[in-house]
């Protein structure tokens, strides 16, 4: 057990660390009501203001406790309100015996089985929390939150024969939760009934707000039902935030900390679901509670880059690399800031610093080398590309990075294997297929170029891929190199129109230079452009 923490004495405070029976209360009540032991964790890993908060529930929640003269249910607050705290502080073992006595003098109370139930399911004791939410249910059987957190209980168990029946009711009680589609989607998931989960899914997603595991979730039922595109579709643009009900009593646990992480975390989950006003709040409350944790700054800084605060956001990258000069993700967005405003200089030297603080971050890695390949320094590209690679085998931006830049250096053959690799390695990646294409198709070097190999990529290709700028470019090139004419100029005028939606007039011109050789019937010998890139092109539909 934990030391504990040390409060001064006072008759009122008889019963500090562990439940004592006597200071007026019988022993025979004590014995009759079983109260469990409780008692308060060494609370030095947490925030002073946190320790104060909890140091000072716990003092007045033990005179209530030692109060002769209070109630059961006022003795049952008292322990569940130090729970409470205890399990937002993340201390849930230490909460458990505090439920536990709330529940025991409360048993008509659904706040103590229903929090039990959540300590549970968070230390991953899945039997014990189902076990709890069906006894919040037995005392309130139309309790929304608690049908669904035991039907996602049950469907982690295996049991979605027993899910499911919970979320029809729940459906029934509250037909626009996104959490209850959400967990019927992985019900019909799980009975392979794929066309099932697409309907419960896209409708929960229209509820719900900003990239979540639906996305995740609907790329697994669309490739069940054989939908290449759309699974890899909603792949790539899914998230890592989790769905759950509207639960006020677990909004209570998220919400009753003043700590600095506390307000991090819920700023972090506003800036996700695109509530800037929201999470600018909470980031400066944490700057508030704790001023020398650059952390929060760097998060202020991407809301005030969202609102077109350029200024404000390096003013708060400046401050927290004067905090911590060596905070690499401070280095890596103030780059992307400075980018923003074309100082190409600042942008290497940021993205410099971040990588001597962290080699191993991908992001800045990869960022460095599209500025390296941009300014035309191709080994210097070149290598950044490499160790990004080898930190990551699955970066499709690196794979295309590292082909553009071999091909620059006139090594055709290098790029043509790099991306052959890349393919392999990345078979749902349409980009490195229309890469490697268009290297078929346009290499200046006649060795590589293999223009029938390369229509038969882009006619693979055409059947799953969806329609982009990138896809009808590269379609333009491959036709052109097999003499087909017509269509090579056809597919062109289509980049060319997608460009000019997606407000590319970079792309445009250089899509428009291409169009003139297809018109005059001579094939293209310059895969990509040194700017070009793929990956972002590859997500601008031309239809």
């Amino acid at each position: 057990m934990r030391a504990p923490l040390l409060i001064a004495w006072s008759p009122a405070l008889c019963m500090s660390l562990f439940l004592i029976e006597g200071c007026g209360r019988s022993n025979a009540l004590t014995e009759r009501r079983a109260l469990v032991a409780t008692a308060l964790p060494d609370l030095s890993r947490v925030a002073q203001p946190v320790r104060a908060q909890i140091a000072g529930r716990y003092a007045s929640s033990m005179q209530v406790i030692g109060n002769t003269t209070a109630s059961d249910a006022d003795r049952a607050a008292a322990y569940g309100d130090v729970g409470v705290l205890l399990m937002a502080a993340e201390y849930r073992q230490a909460a458990l015996p505090y439920f536990t006595n709330a529940q025991i003098l409360a048993p008509a109370d659904l706040r103590w089985p229903y929090y039990l139930a959540h300590v549970h399911r968070l230390e991953s004791n899945l039997s014990q929390a189902a076990a709890f939410f069906a006894q919040t249910l037995q005392l309130q059987p139309d309790n929304v939150p608690a049908l669904v957190w035991l039907a996602a209980v049950d469907v982690d168990l295996g049991r979605w024969e027993t899910a499911e029946p919970l979320l029809n009711k729940a459906l029934m009680l509250q037909p626009d939760s996104a959490a209850t589609l959400y967990w019927l989607g992985r019900v019909a998931l799980a009975r392979r009934d794929y066309r099932a989960a697409v309907t419960r899914l896209e409708q929960g997603l229209a509820l719900d707000k900003g990239r979540s595991t639906f996305q995740y979730q609907l790329a697994l039922a669309y490739r069940g039902l054989g939908d290449v595109t759309k699974a890899e579709g909603f792949a790539r643009n899914s998230g890592v935030r989790e769905i759950e009900p509207d639960d006020p009593l677990l909004r209570r646990i998220d919400e009753i900390l003043d700590s600095a992480s506390a307000h991090e975390n819920r700023g972090n989950q506003a800036l996700e679901a695109g509530q800037l006003t929201e999470a600018a709040a909470e980031f400066k409350r944490a700057i508030e509670l704790e001023p020398g944790d650059p952390s929060p700054r760097q998060h202020l800084s991407t809301v005030m880059f969202l609102n077109g605060d350029v200024d404000g956001a390096i003013a708060q990258l400046t401050e927290a690399l004067r905090i911590a000069p060596t905070f690499a993700r401070a280095h890596y967005s103030l780059a992307l800031v400075l980018d923003s405003k074309a100082q190409t200089d600042g942008v290497l030297r940021e993205l410099t610093a971040a990588l001597s603080s962290d080699p191993s971050y991908v992001a800045a890695r990869l960022a460095r080398a599209d500025v390296w390949r941009k300014q035309r320094r191709w080994e210097e590209s070149l290598e950044d590309y490499r160790q990004a690679l080898t930190l990551n085998p699955g970066s499709a931006r690196a794979v295309l990075g590292m082909a553009m830049v071999l091909a620059r250096l006139e090594r055709f053959a290098d790029a043509r294997d790099r991306l052959a690799e890349g393919v392999r390695v990345l078979p749902n990646q349409p980009e490195v297929h229309h890469a490697l294409a268009r290297l078929l198709a346009a290499a200046p070097d006649a060795r590589v170029r293999d223009g029938q190999r390369a229509l038969l990529i882009m006619r693979a290709r055409l059947a799953v891929d969806p329609r982009s700028v990138d896809l009808a470019e590269t379609m333009a090139m491959v036709s052109a190199e097999n003499g087909q004419w017509d269509e090579a100029t056809t597919w062109q005028r289509q980049a060319i129109a997608g460009a000019q939606r997606a407000s590319s007039p970079a792309t445009v011109q250089y899509l428009v230079s291409t169009l003139a050789l297809y018109e005059r019937r001579a094939p293209c010998r310059t895969p990509w452009s040194d700017d070009e890139d793929l990956d972002e092109l590859s997500r601008v539909l031309i239809e």
